[in-house]
């Protein structure tokens, strides 16, 4: 058992002598571009710069961390707790994606009052109805959309705003029970109550991820499986994480598979060149593809089968919640 760790740990020297290496190197490129006031570098054009004082509480650069903090309570941020108006800022859409960044910081900095300015901003942003998180922060329309409600509710876990968090989870438990077309296609918008099948001009990339294409926004159905997995953790039952875990790894399976299938189809026609190196490839990985298919398939059912049998012997409130409408639920 010994020499096995020690091989293991010998295998993986390297790599994670590189990986911190990077990190370094990523590390020295932003304190570079922090101004002696805190302030970083190119705020003027955008809210990039809103993951910064997460990432330096993550590498224990916390002086600097709350260095960008205190410059953004100065010069970034409104007395609500959301962005000034200017470039990029308060008017723009999406903007509670980056305050959530900004909330998560500053709790791990320790700057509550800060992080509770920021998360106040957030709870007026969410919808009383459905419990999403607006996409327009001036309120001009009803749309809420996974990407901003799912990291305002990591947030709000972070920070133990669980009233926050469980309009979260009812929000996305709604969008899953709404979709016509998965595991093919996520369509991750609604509008009030509705499911947005036909999204504003200038936003079809992102509000549907379409499982059967390339290049599609597959961090928005990634952030929903974090906000849940915690969520779950948070709300003590580990199946629930679990089924989120095993769903997630569904998805990657059946696009590898198909990814797999595709390019089989592509060379198998054509013995040349590497078209031959390809068509050997895919033989041989045809197998254990459809493995990993298979077995990530009967996790999930057997994970699902124990959840229904509990649930039929049960009547817990919290199995039943996602049914319950988020705007009839007492808040904490």
């Amino acid at each position: 058992m010994t020499r096995v760790a020690t091989a293991g740990a010998s295998a993986l020297d390297g790599p994670l002598e590189r990986a911190r290496a990077a990190r370094e190197r990523s590390l020295a490129w932003l304190l570079d571009h922090i101004g002696s006031d805190g302030g970083p570098v190119g705020w003027q054009d955008g809210n990039g710069w809103s993951r910064v004082p997460w990432t330096l509480s993550l590498c224990g650069r916390t002086e600097e961390g709350a260095a960008v903090l205190d410059w953004a309570a100065r010069n970034a941020l409104a007395p609500d707790g959301g962005f000034r108006q200017g470039p990029a800022r308060g008017t723009g859409r999406f903007g509670a994606y980056q305050l959530g960044h900004l909330a998560i910081g500053a709790w791990r900095l320790e700057r509550y009052d800060i992080a509770n300015d920021l998360l106040g901003r957030l709870a007026a942003l969410q919808d009383p109805k459905t419990g999403g998180i607006l996409v327009c922060p001036d309120g001009s329309s009803r749309l809420t959309d996974l990407l901003c409600t799912a990291q305002v509710g990591i947030a709000a876990l972070g920070a133990g705003r669980d009233d926050i968090a469980r309009g979260v989870r009812a929000w996305i438990a709604c969008l899953s029970a709404q979709q016509p077309d998965f595991p093919n296609r996520l369509f991750n918008m609604r509008d009030g109550d509705a499911l947005v099948l036909e999204p504003p001009e200038g936003m079809a990339w992102i509000a549907v991820t379409d499982f059967t294409a390339p290049r599609q926004t597959y961090f928005y159905p990634g952030i929903a499986a974090v906000f849940l997995a915690q969520y779950a953790m948070a709300d003590g039952d580990a199946d629930a994480a679990q089924l989120v875990a095993c769903e997630c790894v569904m998805l990657v399976e059946s696009k590898d598979h198909l990814n797999w299938g595709l390019l089989d189809a592509k060379v198998r026609s054509n013995f040349r060149g590497p078209h031959a190196a390809l068509k050997l490839a895919c033989e041989q990985m045809e197998g254990e593809e459809d493995e990993h298919l298979y077995h990530a398939r009967s996790w999930t059912r057997d994970l699902w089968r124990r959840r229904l049998n509990a649930r039929s012997s049960s009547t817990k409130e919290s199995d039943a919640g996602a049914a319950i409408p988020y705007s009839s639920r007492a808040r904490s």
